[in-house]
């Protein structure tokens, strides 16, 4: 499967959420109170309830309004589309980061995934994104998702509607490393 390479986006924690577009708006992401105490009731909360359910970190998981997938720690990924999906990487390497692009994208990868969920697309659009950022707060800038006082916490990317099945997988070599989640749409799904 070839893909192309959109974005990429940062995140100050490693828990992105995928979800169609028009569903981010409704995400109310991280809400604190005067003491910086997580609010029990918002997203971001029930999202962290499920990540962290038995003090084990889950790589990615099938929540309410999508998929969290662990970037692992702050950082950059990368956001690519192609004829069967989307591809979402995390990489860490000497080089330019072609070889983890490559095996991400490869057959090489599919065989060690894990899967984690299904994602439904409606809008025609998804978007990827930092998860403690609120659909309230976001200012889309192009593909770009913007919040007051930090830039390039997500991105807004076409996907064709249907439904997705999402599956991780992670790898390490010579030099690099990375970790991923992919996208493939279900064939016969272009309605919800």
């Amino acid at each position: 499967m070839t893909y192309e390479w959109l974005a990429q986006f940062g995140g100050e924690s490693g828990l992105v959420l995928i979800t169609d577009a028009d569903a981010f708006r409704d995400w109310t992401g991280a809400v604190y109170d005067d003491d910086y105490r997580l609010d029990p009731d918002c997203d971001y909360a029930r999202l962290m309830a499920v990540v962290f359910a038995d003090d084990d970190e889950v790589e990615a998981a099938a929540i309410d309004a999508g998929i969290v997938w662990q970037m692992e720690d702050a950082g950059i990924a990368e956001v690519a589309t192609g004829d069967r999906g989307l591809l979402i990487m995390r990489s860490w390497a000497d080089d330019s980061g072609e070889p983890a692009r490559a095996f991400a994208a490869g057959s090489a990868g599919q065989e060690t995934e894990v899967t984690a969920g299904e994602l439904q697309i409606a809008s025609g659009r998804v978007a990827v994104v930092w998860a403690p950022v609120a659909g309230s707060d976001a200012t889309l800038r192009g593909t770009q998702i913007d919040c007051p006082g930090m830039l390039n916490l997500g991105t807004v990317v076409p996907l064709p509607p249907g439904r997705y099945t999402a599956a991780y997988g992670s790898h390490e070599d010579d030099g690099w490393s990375c970790r991923w989640i992919r996208f493939d749409r279900q064939p016969g799904t272009d309605k919800p």
